[in-house]
């Protein structure tokens, strides 16, 4: 007799399974019914013979845009997007919380042609709850790293933030999207680029715009939590970082939007 599987889903720990699928042959499945821009716990159980054996709970997070690179960092450091990358984690604690930074640590990712924005359209988005606002704060760097110390690195793609607000490098100058932080709130930003406008959004409204077409033109990797350069890994992020999520040749927000994924 073969193994028939059955698929079962809830979405939190105190909920009842609910069985979304049953008696499939095959060991691939696609759940149609579930809500995007949601988390489910998905287990799996095996019947052969009148015998069954269930699976242990996995956490999937559902999504309906396109994403390169969706790294959500909640108990785990897997890249959810349609083109995964590895992680490389340096010290950062992964619990509830998301990706927990203490003013030292960091996570980095390898080339890869899918942060070579040009002069495109793009999104970068993350989820933050900054602890410390004394120094500029990087949360991701994408620059291209030339040889020259403390250069900033024409073409050069990089996210901080400091008590006056969120800032972006195109590596002429830094561009300031003003806002005040509070220390221990979680923020979700946003910056894109749609035709040479760069546009900056703080928990769904949109904080400024600059008139930008400078580009990154060579492969470049991804540092979370810090700034990479020349002289190693400075200007440290304190505080927890998730849901950091990249996107290139689209430019997912152009106006105010309603969050749909800042979940706690």
């Amino acid at each position: 007799m073969s193994v028939n599987y059955n698929i079962n889903r809830r979405k939190n720990t105190d909920e009842d399974h609910i069985q979304i699928a049953s008696n499939l042959n095959e060991k691939s499945y696609i759940d149609s019914t579930a809500d995007p821009n949601s988390y489910y716990l998905y287990s799996v159980e095996a019947e052969k013979d009148g015998t069954k054996s269930s699976s242990l709970e996995s956490e999937v997070f559902t999504f309906n845009e396109y994403a390169d690179s969706f790294f959500r960092m909640r108990k785990n450091i897997t890249d959810a997007g349609t083109n995964p990358k590895t992680f490389t984690n340096n010290g950062v604690v992964i619990n509830e919380d998301g990706g927990v930074f203490s003013g030292g640590q960091y996570i980095t990712t390898e080339k890869s042609t899918d942060f070579q924005f040009g002069t495109s359209d793009f999104t970068i988005e993350f989820c933050i709850t900054p602890q410390t606002l004394d120094v500029d704060a990087v949360i991701l760097d994408m620059r291209d790293l030339y040889n020259i110390p403390h250069h900033q690195r024409n073409y050069a793609n990089c996210t901080s933030i400091s008590a006056s607000g969120m800032w972006w490098t195109n590596g002429n100058q830094w561009l300031l999207f003003p806002y005040i932080f509070q220390l221990g709130v979680r923020y979700s930003c946003a910056i894109t680029r749609k035709n040479g406008v760069l546009m900056g959004f703080i928990n769904g409204v949109k904080v400024g715009q600059y008139n930008d077409l400078t580009g990154m033109y060579s492969i470049s990797a991804l540092t979370i939590g810090s700034s990479f350069n020349d002289v190693g890994h400075e200007n440290f992020f304190s505080g927890s970082i998730t849901n950091v999520r990249t996107l290139k040749g689209v430019a997912k927000y152009t106006e105010n939007y309603e969050i749909t994924y800042q979940d706690k």
